[in-house]
């Protein structure tokens, strides 16, 4: 089998291990990519749309590529007007270059990797997606993809108007640079927030209950319902995801998505779950 290639950005530690050790096991080479180290310790080169380790070439067959790392592309600090955010939308790539010197090497190297390998998971869109979640869902939403209601703002009056016109709580989600826990909030809980100096992203769920599902290739890895079939077929096509995980909450139609994940952390997950997941990765790479 040539795999060629995977592109995961998961986080340092256990999750990594078993993503190398899984692939390594089936005979295919795996490359590590931690953008801290390579800026620290100089040993990942970018030149003429070549990547090298160590001087080794990291673009070779049979090989998988573990992009190493739980960088994501940072959210402006405070959430700009209608024509500014289009135009950060249209510049992300110039925006994240100028934020620091291992996050342009994070970038550079997923970029090549997309567009040089034939098969990436996952590859670059998703992770633009990923880190600016209004965008994301505009995409779902013109994809027919059912999706909460949500706003993401720091305007005091709107944030006010949205809680109070939900059926009940609001959730708070963890924008994609400060990853918190999800808190429910009632109108007068989001008027002791500091919007001064971050955006809050809110949803208004019909009910409590959640469904968190890992996706390979737009499939499930466990049981789903089975009417959430075809919108996760889709949402991996608009977003490009071909690993992760997607949120289900209840909206007034039916389970909506609330939020997904291209890097998730995969020891969480029971072990049958983890098994089936690399499994199913395995076969969409061959």
């Amino acid at each position: 089998m040539t795999v060629q290639s995977l592109v995961l950005a998961v986080p340092a530690g256990a999750t990594r291990e078993q993503w190398v050790t899984f692939f390594e096991a089936r005979g295919v080479r795996v490359w590590s990519l931690c953008p801290e180290t390579a800026v620290a310790e100089g040993r990942l080169a970018i030149e003429d749309q070549q990547l090298r380790w160590d001087g080794e070439d990291v673009l070779q067959a049979d090989a998988a590529v573990v992009l190493q790392g739980g960088f994501m592309w940072p959210l402006p600090r405070v959430m700009p007007d209608e024509e500014t955010w289009v135009a950060f939308r249209g510049q992300f790539d110039v925006y994240l270059r100028d934020e620091s010197e291992s996050a342009s090497l994070w970038l550079s190297a997923l970029e090549i990797l997309t567009h040089r390998l034939p098969r990436v998971v996952n590859p670059q869109p998703v992770f633009a997606h990923a880190a600016m979640k209004p965008w994301a869902f505009d995409v779902l939403r013109a994809a027919g993809v059912p999706v909460l209601p949500q706003l993401q703002s720091n305007d005091e009056e709107a944030v006010r108007a949205f809680a109070e016109a939900a059926p009940g709580e609001v959730l708070q989600l963890p924008l994609a640079d400060d990853p918190g826990p999800v808190a429910w909030r009632s109108a007068e809980g989001l008027a002791d927030l500091d919007l001064t100096r971050d955006p809050v992203w809110l949803q208004a769920p019909a009910g409590t209950e959640s469904l968190e599902i890992g996706v390979v290739g737009g499939r499930a890895v466990t049981e789903v319902p089975e009417d959430l079939g075809p919108a996760l077929t889709d949402l991996a096509e608009a977003l490009s995801l071909g690993f992760g995980t997607v949120t289900f909450r209840p909206g007034d139609q039916g389970w909506a998505v609330s939020d997904f994940n291209p890097a998730p952390d995969v020891t969480a997950w029971p072990e049958a779950q983890r098994t089936d997941a690399l499994e199913a990765l395995w076969h969409h790479l061959e």
